[in-house]
C-alpha cells in the first residue's frame, strides 16, 4: 500500500513539473507578443492606439498603452521566475523522493546544483568592466 502512495506522490510532483514547464512556455509566448506590441507602439506616430483589454478594445494614448504593456511584461517576468523556482523545488523534491545517490551526488552535492542562480546583466557588466580594468 505504501508503494502505491509513494508512486502517486511522485506522479503528482512529476505532473506539476510538466504543468509548470508548459506554463513557462505560455508565459514566454505572451512575453514575445508583448515585445511585438511594444515595438509596434514605438514605431507608431499616432497619438492614440487601440488596446485589447479582456473582451473589448479601447483607444488609449500611445504612451499609456506602452506603459501598460511594460507593466505586464514585468508581471510576466516575475511569474516566470516564480514558476522556474517552483520547477527547481519540485525537481529537487522528486529527486529526494527517488533517493538517488550516485558517486557524484554524495553529500547532496547534486541537489545543491539546483540552487544555482544565473548572473544578472548588471553583474556581467561589472565583471566585463573589471576584466577591462585588469588589462
Amino acid at each position: 500500500m505504501d508503494f502505491v502512495k509513494d508512486q502517486s506522490e511522485r506522479e503528482e510532483v512529476g505532473e506539476t513539473i510538466l504543468f509548470d514547464r508548459q506554463l513557462v512556455i505560455d508565459y514566454d509566448r505572451r512575453r514575445n507578443s508583448n515585445r511585438e506590441a511594444l515595438r509596434a507602439l514605438q514605431k507608431s506616430s499616432a497619438p492614440k492606439a487601440w488596446v485589447n483589454l479582456g473582451d473589448m478594445f479601447i483607444r488609449l494614448p500611445t504612451d499609456t498603452a506602452s506603459s501598460m504593456v511594460q507593466e505586464e511584461q514585468g508581471r510576466i517576468s516575475d511569474a516566470v521566475d516564480e514558476t522556474r523556482e517552483r520547477i527547481k523545488e519540485n525537481a529537487k523534491k522528486l529527486e529526494e523522493m527517488d533517493g538517488l545517490k550516485s558517486a557524484t551526488q554524495k553529500n547532496g552535492a547534486h541537489l545543491k546544483a539546483f540552487d544555482l542562480k544565473p548572473l544578472s546583466a548588471q553583474e556581467l557588466y561589472h565583471i566585463a568592466q573589471s576584466a577591462k580594468d585588469d588589462n
